[in-house]
C-alpha cells in the first residue's frame, strides 16, 4: 500500500506500507503528550529537545510503573562532553544517572557493579607498551578470602589454636597472610622432620617463591637464626626454613617448633 500527495498536478509518494511502515519524506510526528511508539503498553516514547546549551534525544517508557527507565543521548556544550546515559526512573518519577559514556571514552558507572560473566574475560591493556618478555596484558581475575592454614609434616597434623589466614588474588598472583599457632604437635598423628603450613587457596605454579615471616614465638631454636617461608612449585603448601647454616637454609623440623609455637608471615605467589 502506498500513500501519495497531489500538487500542482504532479504526484509524490510519502509512505509505504509492506510487512514494514516506510516514510519516504518527511517525518512521523506523535503529537500527544505520552503517546508514542508501541504494540503494547508500556508505551515507548521519543523526545528531542535543546536548552541552555544542553540538547538530548530520549528514548522513554514513562507509563507509570516501576519498571519504567530511560535512554539519553546528551550533549552539553557547557562541559564539553558528549554523554549516553541510561537511567532509571526506579518509581516512574524520580530519575538517577546509573551509566555515563563520555566524549573521551571513559566510561562512568554512577552506582553498581561492573560484572564479567565470561570466565577467562576482563580488562584487556594490550594498547599499552609492552616490555620484551610480555606473555600477557589481560587483567581476568580479582578474589578476596580466607584459607585454613594447618601446621604438617605432610602426613600428620599438629593441634591448632586460633590460626587465621587470608588471600587476595589479582590476576596470576595470589599474595597471602598467615597467622599459625599450635597447643601440640600431636593432632591427626605426631607431627616430625620437616614441617610445613598447609591450606593454600590455590596450588602454585612451577615458581618457587620466598615469603617473610615477621613474628616467631615458643620455638627451639637457636638464638640469632631466623625462620624463612617460600611456595614450593606446583604445591598448595608453605615450606618451612631455618638460617642456621653456613650455606644457607635447612628445612625446619618438628623439633625445632614447641607445643606452643606460634609464627606471623606473608608474602605472595603464581598460579
Amino acid at each position: 500500500m502506498q500513500f501519495h500527495t497531489f500538487q500542482g498536478g504532479a504526484s509524490a509518494q510519502r509512505m509505504t506500507i509492506n510487512d514494514d511502515v516506510a516514510i519516504n519524506t518527511g517525518n512521523l510526528v506523535i503529537g500527544t503528550s505520552q503517546k508514542g511508539v508501541a504494540t503494547t503498553q508500556p508505551i515507548m516514547t521519543i523526545d528531542n529537545q535543546y536548552t541552555g546549551g544542553v540538547s538530548y534525544i530520549d528514548f522513554d517508557n514513562t507509563a507509570a510503573s516501576t519498571n519504567a527507565c530511560t535512554m539519553r543521548f546528551l550533549r552539553n556544550t557547557n562541559t564539553s562532553g558528549i554523554r549516553q546515559t541510561i537511567w532509571n526512573k526506579g518509581d516512574g518519577t524520580a530519575s538517577s544517572a546509573m551509566v555515563l559514556v563520555h566524549e573521551s571514552g571513559d566510561l562512568t558507572l554512577s552506582t553498581g557493579s561492573l560484572f564479567i560473566n565470561t570466565s577467562g574475560e576482563g580488562i584487556d591493556f594490550s594498547a599499552t607498551s609492552d616490555a620484551s618478555g610480555m606473555t600477557s596484558e589481560l587483567l581476568d581475575d580479582y578474589e578476596e578470602g580466607t584459607w585454613t592454614p594447618v601446621l604438617s609434616d605432610g602426613t600428620n597434623t599438629a593441634t591448632m589454636n586460633g590460626q587465621s589466614a587470608s588471600y587476595t588474588k589479582v590476576g596470576n598472583v595470589v599474595y597471602y597472610r598467615v597467622d599459625v599457632s599450635t597447643t601440640s604437635l600431636t593432632g591427626s598423628g605426631t607431627v616430625s622432620g620437616a614441617i610445613r603450613i598447609t591450606g593454600l587457596p590455590f596450588t602454585n605454579s612451577n615458581t618457587v617463591t620466598a615469603g617473610v615471616v615477621s613474628f616467631a614465638s615458643g620455638l627451639a631454636i637457636t638464638a640469632g637464626h631466623n625462620v624463612g617461608v617460600y611456595s614450593e612449585a606446583s604445591q598448595a603448601y608453605l615450606t618451612l626454613s631455618l638460617w642456621d647454616a653456613t650455606t644457607g637454609t635447612t628445612a625446619m623440623q618438628a623439633s625445632e617448633w614447641s607445643a606452643d609455637g606460634r609464627i606471623i608471615a606473608g608474602g605472595h605467589y603464581y598460579v
